[in-house]
């Protein structure tokens, strides 16, 4: 039979190793916590970008909004029929009030007027929402608002499809830029809207040019995903780190073009214990759950343990990348 011949075994192996590495839809990116419906209380929150506001989402998908009047917190709530299984939340760049709120099958787009409130819990009086949904396009899995002043559009990503869709809440106008691969798992704008760093679940991500919508591929390793990413306030290096990894590694756009792409890894950051001020050992870290930057201070969070660690981040050229460290214990 055909099927017992050298050259069919050989086929079929180059075959399966196509399909598992770039066709075979994954079911493990759908176990990530965004998809689990064993959720805790709380199961999102987002600081806004430039205001003492807090939204937060509870495991019956309402979101609370805390706003900061003086020294008194208030808190108003939304809900919605269409708010369901809530996946991920965003807050819009100068704008005082317009939140993203990221579900299974779809996008709720608030807008919440500032009201006069008592510090007890609410429904909000005057807030009204936009649904946004492309066929196809569900397992909202990412959130990203041009942060550029004056824009208005908003890069939505999902989990099992291969669509980048981009919403302009201004125009009304719904862009859908599709690629080969998996779904996406992250999305993160660079500071001055320039470039749009798109996590894909499996086989690859992007790094997309915001001006043409040109993207250039960057190869995950098999089987992985990128945990997370933060961009640099230079708004060419994007620090980042894998799934299940104790690694940091950053990408250098080393010119003006979307393909002079340098990925340099930064640091490993293995399981150690340290020795607190009472005596008491702690294990830190290993693997890696989240990285925040602010300036140039970068905070890391692990999994397994409390103990965030804080490092300098010095910005430097690519050039200068194999010769003088960049990353500092602070």
């Amino acid at each position: 039979m055909i099927a017992s011949t050298p050259l069919y075994k050989q086929g079929k192996r180059i075959y399966d190793y196509i399909y598992s590495t770039y066709l075979k839809p994954s079911d493990a990116i759908l176990e990530h916590p965004k998809f689990n419906s064993n959720k805790d209380t709380v199961v999102y929150m987002a600081w806004h970008p430039h205001q003492d506001i807090l939204a937060i989402v509870d495991k019956h998908d309402d979101v609370y909004i805390y706003e900061k009047h003086d020294t008194v917190w208030t808190c108003q709530v939304l809900r919605d029929i269409q708010m369901k299984d809530v996946t991920a939340l965003e807050w819009k760049h100068r704008s005082a009030g317009t939140l993203a709120v990221g579900c299974k099958q779809g996008v709720c787009v608030w807008t919440i007027p500032r009201v006069a409130t008592d510090q007890e819990p609410q429904f909000h009086p005057s807030a009204s929402m936009v649904y946004l949904s492309y066929q196809g396009h569900d397992h909202v899995s990412s959130l990203a608002w041009d942060p550029t002043p004056g824009s208005h559009l908003l890069a939505v990503g999902s989990a099992v499809s291969n669509a980048l869709v981009i919403y302009d809440m201004l125009l009304k106008r719904t862009h859908v830029l599709k690629r080969y691969g998996h779904g996406c798992i992250m999305l993160r704008w660079s500071p001055n809207g320039e470039w749009l760093f798109e996590g894909g679940s499996i086989g690859t991500s992007r790094m997309w040019d915001t001006k043409h919508w040109e993207s250039k591929v960057i190869s995950n390793p098999p089987g992985l995903w990128v945990q997370a990413a933060c961009w640099a306030p230079d708004n060419r290096s994007l620090v980042f780190s894998m799934y299940g990894k104790s690694d940091l590694h950053v990408l250098f756009m080393s010119g003006k073009q979307i393909h002079s792409v340098v990925d340099h890894p930064l640091a490993s950051l293995p399981v150690t214990t340290v020795t607190t001020e009472s005596r008491e050992q702690i294990k830190a870290g290993g693997v890696i759950r989240d990285i925040s930057l602010d300036g140039s201070r970068l905070a890391i969070a692990f999994e397994n343990t409390p103990l965030i660690a804080l490092y300098s981040l010095k910005q430097d050229s690519p050039l200068n990348l194999n010769t003088e460290p960049i990353l500092f214990p602070m």
